[in-house]
């Protein structure tokens, strides 16, 4: 037995198995610990030790949220330990070795653990490679770094280590492959025969890996398990990569509520607060995932996969039958046509005259399908036909699951079976499962060793022969509670269309709804223009921006209702009207005014945010409701949305292209050179409070995003876009900060929106600006400007102690002051001066403070991109 065995850094001691003809080499180091200065780093060359290393135990597993508290099936099943070690020094992997020789050459498994990429390590229980070992392949578990250790964005760590700025989770994978094929040999395993694979997220690890191409070599066939998550219903979906720009944003508004401003302070902070304050932050704030960088991840590999610009080798993929169903929900079947006619659009009377998808299953639920099947099928299907020449396998986990939870064939249950150890489950397996999980098991051998699953039984006798998947021969691997069953058949025409549409949605990227885009101050119809629906004596009206000639649709914040004329409002003039009995939920004043100061601050102390502030009071003398702040749902849920034509439109501040005073940006632009532009602001250029970044409905992205897209539509010059706009700051900060988060870039333009925090005078507002202008000048002499007051606060936030509302309808003013040759005005206060005239700041506030709501947002942008030219 290979017990001890010299890897390129040392030797390694092994442990017998269970079964001991297999060594377990538990907690190999592959790279050095991620700590210090190497957090945030891809992974480093590990170094060199004396003497033997014992391998006997697991390493530490990555930092994450304690596994083993509460109760859900997955604590249930294997996160059953809260006492598991932890640690940021996790880069370890584990060899399970039935090798005799090292010269034995055996076919390698490298598995990638699941868990969404926030979670998950090889150390549970249901990944024991021992089973798999024993039929002769080298099986290797690879610990990586998962959540904000592995996959924070951030401008400054884009600008020190452009090779590799983010994606660190997805770097330790590719670096324990390397380790694979230098150091597999040792333990006699065959570098040139290698399978990787995963489930889950560590299914989606695999795309990733087969999606960058530096990898060809690295690895010969791969399995993805439960990962293809798509559904047919809608466009993008778990596994789509973020954009660089818009995931740099999410990493500063973490290490702002760090409390750090560089990633230096961060690095020096122990690892358990930043776990810690990141379960804190991802209540509210989208969590991190993969992000294309352009380095490690250059495309959504579904997208990469389907075009074929991935490392070409052969495919097993499949789902268990009950995990993520794709349906739509309806009210009824008349909504039914609707939401049919929004998705598939002029095919949607095709699609309802399938008897499946008027099909009502449970709660108003049309249309069930399986979308990883249908996605999985669509893909390999696409692929066959288009002449690729790679077998691609597919199969459906179908079988009874025992247990008083009923949990059916749940995400991640079939794990148990492909690594046959349900031995270490709690459930009442008998005979039959443990029959399957030994098809299933040799199956999946039979693949790593050859790329064909076929093969004999444990008693000589041949398994049911698993075709591959083809267009022409859709034959699928269904197993059943009592064995494997080939289907080889058709795809019902209702499916066939399903795959199809899955494949219009993966070649149509991220959508764009046109009108987020078009100004407000053109055109006849008014796009979910929003109403709070709060009454005073006089009841619940609101005022329309423009005289309505028309009412299209009335519909709840989120999309979610629609609203029917005449029960739930009416249209009064130049007012929306709430009547009695309307099924609009109606709130009163008292909401977000408290009448003295114990009721506001006894409400504030409930909520984490308006700790921060304290009661504010108004210029009624009543104080604010701040519990908003960090929560807008709390303020647009009490908002509509109405979309209307409007018999005329005026807005005399409507802007006009200001692109010929930025020379040097467009002289770039006519030429098509790439440009660099960085937006740096305050809270309101993060995006606050637009409803995608929080992950709320209806997803409009903030306005910094919209502003990215039109400059992507618009402009022939590639565009490198930043925004390390930071919450709560003012000048005094952005001077002090400048270098880093705007000078270093070198950009072309920047776009400077502070001022929401500084409430001082018109003069001082305008000196601070002009030195920040010197400070960026001073290290980028070539930059130009974009100056912006992005909003104006709540008008009733005009008294002490924070002075919201203090000078800021002055700052558009002020900065006129500064305009020139190569600085340019958004004047963005002029026009929601103009909409304050004629509606309530309620109406387009998102945190009822200072922060626009998606439809001011929307405007937000609609100016700049006018200003710029677009």
């Amino acid at each position: 037995m290979l017990r001890t065995v010299r890897t390129e850094n040392g030797w390694v001691k092994g442990i017998e198995a269970a079964d001991p003809r297999i060594t377990a080499f538990k907690g190999i180091p592959f790279a050095a610990p991620p700590v210090g200065e190497n957090r945030w780093r891809a992974p480093q060359p590990c170094e060199d030790w004396d003497g033997v290393r014992e391998c006997y135990r697991f390493a530490p597993i990555s930092m994450q949220s304690v596994p083993g508290i509460g109760d859900n099936v997955y604590i249930r099943e294997w996160h059953v330990d809260p006492e598991i070690a932890m640690d940021e020094d996790c880069l370890y992997l584990n060899v399970w070795t039935g090798a005799k020789e090292v010269t034995e050459k055996q076919p390698v498994l490298v598995w990638f653990f699941g868990g969404g990429l926030q979670c998950g390590y090889p150390a549970e229980m249901e990944f024991d490679g021992e089973r798999i070992a024993r039929r002769g392949v080298v099986v290797v578990t690879v610990n990586y770094r998962v959540n904000v250790f592995g996959f924070l964005a951030h401008p400054q760590l884009t600008e020190e280590q452009p090779d590799a700025p983010t994606n660190f989770g997805s770097l330790d994978q590719q670096a324990a492959l390397r380790w694979v094929q230098r150091n597999i040999a040792f333990f006699g395993g065959d570098p040139g025969n290698v399978t990787i694979a995963g489930q889950s997220a560590g299914g989606g690890s695999v795309m990733s890996q087969m999606a960058c191409m530096n990898n060809k070599g690295l690895f010969h066939r791969a399995v993805v398990m439960s990962a293809m998550i798509r559904s047919p219903y809608q466009v993008g979906g778990i596994g789509v990569p973020e954009e660089l720009w818009h995931a740099e944003e999410n990493g500063q508004h973490f290490l702002s509520f760090l409390g750090c401003s560089t990633i230096e302070q961060a690095r020096k902070l122990d690892a358990a607060t930043i776990r810690d304050k990141y379960e804190e932050y991802t209540k509210i704030f989208p969590a991190m995932f993969t992000v294309l960088d352009h380095k490690f991840c250059v495309g959504d590999p579904m997208v990469l996969f389907m075009e074929g610009k991935h490392v070409n080798v052969p495919v097993m993929s499949g789902n268990t039958s009950d995990e993520f169903p794709s349906y739509i929900e309806a009210s009824s079947k008349e909504d039914l046509k609707k939401k049919a006619e929004e998705i598939f659009g002029k095919n949607a009377e095709t699609f309802l005259r399938f008897p499946e998808a008027m099909r009502e299953d449970s709660d108003g639920k049309y249309a069930k399908v399986n979308g990883i099947e249908c996605t999985i099928k669509c893909l390999f299907s696409d692929k066959k036909s288009a002449g690729e020449k790679k077998p691609y396998y597919y199969y459906r986990f179908d079988p009874d699951i025992p247990g008083w939870d009923n949990a059916g064939t749940f995400h991640s249950v079939d794990l148990w079976f492909f690594f046959e150890t349900l031995a270490k489950c709690w459930r009442p397996f008998v005979g039959q499962h443990y029959d399957l999980s030994r098809m299933m098991c040799n199956y999946w051998v039979n693949f790593i060793k050859t790329g064909d699953p076929n093969g004999n039984d444990a008693d000589g006798k041949p398994m049911p022969y698993w075709y591959p998947y083809e267009k022409e021969k859709p034959c699928e691997m269904i197993f059943m509670s009592d064995r494997p069953v080939v289907n080889c058949g058709w795809v019902t025409p209702f499916k066939e269309f399903l795959q199809e549409q899955i494949k219009k949605t993966l070649s149509i990227g991220k959508i764009f709804h046109k009108e987020w885009l078009e100004p407000i101050w053109e055109g006849e119809y008014c796009f979910r223009e929003t109403f709070a629906a709060v009454a005073d004596e006089n009841g619940c009206r609101a005022s329309f921006l423009w005289t309505p000639k028309e009412v299209l649709s009335v519909e709840s914040y989120d999309r979610e209702t629609v609203y029917e004329k005449g029960i739930d409002y009416l249209v009064e003039g130049d007012e929306l009207v709430i009547p009695e009995g309307s099924h609009i939920p109606v709130t009163g004043w008292d909401t977000f005014l408290y009448p003295d100061f114990d009721t506001a601050k006894k409400a504030g102390e409930t909520s984490e945010f308006a700790k921060d502030f304290g009661p504010l009071v108004t210029t009624n003398g009543k104080f604010l409701n701040l519990c908003a702040i960090g929560n807008p749902k709390l303020v647009t849920e009490k908002q509509i949305a109405v979309t209307y034509k409007a018999t005329k439109k005026e807005l005399l501040s409507a802007p006009e292209s200001q692109l010929d005073k930025l020379p040097k940006l467009s002289a770039k632009l006519e030429v098509g050179e790439p440009v660099k532009i960085v937006l740096y602001g305050d809270s309101v250029c993060c995006g606050c409070d637009c409803s995608g970044m929080y992950g709320q409905k209806p997803g409009q992205p903030t306005w910094a995003e919209l502003l990215f897209h039109q400059m992507e539509e618009k402009w022939q010059s590639p565009v490198c876009f930043h925004n390390t706009s930071v919450g709560g700051v003012d000048s005094e900060w952005a001077i002090e900060n400048s270098s880093q988060r705007a000078a270093n870039f070198h950009p072309d333009l920047v776009i400077l929106g502070f001022g929401m925090n500084d409430r001082c005078g018109m003069e001082e507002y305008r000196n601070k600006t002009g030195r920040l202008i010197e400070a960026i000048r001073k290290v980028s002499p070539k930059t130009e400007f974009l100056l912006i007051a992005s909003t104006l606060p709540n008008e009733l936030a005009a008294t002490e102690p924070h002075h919201f509302w203090a000078h800021q309808d002055e700052y558009s003013e002020s900065l006129k002051g500064l305009e020139g040759m190569g600085v340019a005005i958004a004047d963005i206060q002029a026009v929601q001066k103009e909409i304050g005239k004629r509606k309530r700041y309620i109406d387009i506030t998102g945190n009822w403070l200072n922060h626009p709501n998606d439809y001011l947002a929307r405007i937000l942008a609609q100016v700049v991109i006018k200003t710029l030219g677009m």
